[in-house]
């Protein structure tokens, strides 16, 4: 399956999950790990606030991508990130 299409299936997910007035951007990138097995790393970069991001939220995001990349038979191993956007910004100038 190309790319953008997993793109926009995995922003679908977290959007309905999250909601989408949480998410402020997500983004996407094919990497490998130590070992050279491929992985897909997604970051999710919520708006933060009130009310913050539960762990419960997260799993459930999570797991809802582990279940789509196994069903489109991507052998990636699904890494998510959750950052807050006032980290990520500070990340970013760092």
């Amino acid at each position: 399956m190309k790319f953008e299409s997993v793109k926009r299936k995995v922003e679908s997910i977290v959007r309905s999950r999250l909601g989408d007035d949480r998410v402020e951007r997500l983004w996407l990138e094919h990497s490998t790990n130590v070992q050279g097995d491929p992985i897909l790393r997604i970051f999710v970069v919520h708006k933060g606030g009130e009310p913050p991001l539960t762990a419960k939220e997260m799993q459930g995001v999570t797991s809802e991508l582990w279940e789509l990349i196994s069903e489109l038979g991507q052998p990636d191993l699904v890494i998510p990130s959750f950052v807050a956007a006032e980290d990520a910004r500070t990340l970013r100038s760092a």
